[in-house]
């Protein structure tokens, strides 16, 4: 009899384990935040949990939830002292580019795209050299145009990349 008890609770334990094991999985997301003292706003991303708060109570600073996107998807690609990220290397005082403060200050470079969008695989070289220009990483830049430049002598229709020198 003991045994039957055994066949059956085995498979319901390991159905409560398995239960719990996914429920404990959660999903990350990047929590933007804007603080502004005196006029002036600095700009960071920490990577959070659904369930954390992303919330601001402060006076001067703006939080913004990006639900499953991670830091570097709106463009913090840079670690910071602190565990958090900026949008160029050392310095938090832009947004990042597909955050939701893009509105209040970009960097240099960083207006609207205005180069070539004809073909996915060739454009996206183009599209990289300009989200590396607004990060300031100019070693990215030379990297996304070097590709364009070698499909652009294989192909000399293939227009100017602006943000390529």
């Amino acid at each position: 009899m003991s045994y039957t008890i055994q066949q059956k609770l085995i498979p319901m334990l390991l159905a409560a384990l398995i239960g719990i094991s996914l429920s404990c999985e959660e999903e990350e997301n990047a929590c933007e935040t804007r603080i502004t003292i005196n006029g002036k706003s600095t700009y960071f991303c920490i990577s959070t949990m659904a369930d954390s708060g992303c919330s601001s109570s402060t006076s001067g600073t703006s939080q913004v939830l990006h639900e499953g996107m991670s830091c570097a998807d709106i463009g913090y690609t840079y670690p910071s002292t602190s565990g958090g990220y900026y949008a160029r290397a050392g310095d938090n005082s832009q947004p990042g580019d597909g955050g939701a403060f893009t509105g209040g200050s970009a960097g240099a470079g960083c207006g609207s795209y205005n180069g070539p969008t004809f073909d996915i695989q060739i454009d996206s070289q183009c599209q990289t050299a300009y989200a590396y220009t607004c990060s300031g990483s100019q070693q990215g830049v030379d990297a996304a145009c070097s590709i364009y430049k070698t499909y652009q002598q294989n192909n000399p229709s293939i227009p100017d990349c602006p943000y390529c020198n």
